[in-house]
């Protein structure tokens, strides 16, 4: 092992990420598989130079981080745990926790999605918020904030929503040059705003973050990001009482999981659907079925 070794991986997790949305998961699966089976040896490696050492576990948490998410993408959630868990050990022996903190922000949200219990979820965004603090990334410590926050808010903790939030936006509003990672921005924060007013019956207010982050999200690479808000600001417009306009934007959702699949929005799309019932009888929730059906049932 050598530090070419770790750039030419390095690089490898770099260009799967970076095709997220744009090929089917399990093909990303299978260029990460070699990386990952790499990491796993040189991390059980029983001699590893010293100098070397920083950049392995930053390269074994990146791989096993993407490797758990799309292991979550294709609902094989036990192998995603572990993979988390991986991740969690590898970034714990840095010196820096900002690379522990976003392994625990990730976590929090799939492991939500997984189980549907947001409660143990948010043990872990509290883990994450704790690495954060002491890390040197502003972005990563507002994500870990907006993750609590919103599951705060989904699991009816309204103030510690809002009080998140509130220190998530004063976080991300900071000088953020020279961080250590690009990956989380204030479009990104006004998608969690966003969700966190639907769950605090404030669709309107909902509405206008939701509206700003999808304007944010323009890289092929944040296309299931915007499978996912689409169909929130979809759940936002029902609640403000035009259902057309909700079908609508839930028609533009369908298409966005058909092209790029997407666990989330496939989930965000159901109950969104769900809130449409009293106008089952409708023709445009009709139409809306239908699409449902071709597009994503009838594969």
């Amino acid at each position: 092992m050598d530090q070419g070794v770790i750039v030419e991986l390095q690089q490898a997790v770099t260009e799967v990420n970076r095709d997220v949305g744009t090929q089917p998961f399990v093909r990303l699966q299978l260029r990460l598989a070699p990386v990952v089976e790499s990491c796993r040896r040189l991390t059980g490696a029983t001699e590893t130079p010293k100098s070397l050492h920083s950049d392995l576990c930053i390269l074994a948490s990146d791989a096993f981080v993407l490797a758990g998410r799309l292991a979550f993408e294709t609902h094989d959630d036990s192998a995603s745990a572990l993979l988390y868990q991986a991740a969690t050990e590898a970034a714990d022996t840095l010196n820096d926790s900002w690379h522990l903190a976003a392994v625990h922000a990730s976590h929090a949200m799939v492991a939500h999605y997984a189980t549907g219990i947001p409660s143990a979820a948010r043990r872990i965004a509290q883990e994450a918020v704790r690495a954060a603090e002491s890390g040197s990334s502003i972005r990563i410590r507002a994500r870990a904030l907006a993750v609590q926050a919103e599951l705060s808010a989904r699991t009816g903790r309204h103030r510690e929503a809002d009080i998140g939030l509130l220190r998530a936006r004063k976080t991300i509003d900071r000088n953020t040059a020279g961080d250590p990672t690009d990956e989380f921005g204030s479009d990104r924060l006004d998608g969690f705003e966003g969700v966190c007013q639907l769950h605090t019956d404030r669709p309107g207010t909902a509405s206008e973050h939701i509206e700003r982050c999808i304007r944010g999200l323009q890289s092929p690479r944040s296309t299931i990001q915007l499978g996912i808000n689409t169909a929130d600001l979809a759940m936002a417009r029902q609640r403000l009482g035009d259902p057309r306009a909700a079908t609508e934007l839930l028609h533009k959702s369908v298409d966005i999981v058909a092209s790029t699949g997407g666990r989330v929005p496939a989930q965000r799309i159901r109950q969104a659907r769900l809130e449409l019932r009293q106008w089952r009888a409708e023709s445009f929730v009709a139409d809306l079925d239908d699409h449902i059906h071709d597009a994503l049932l009838g594969k």
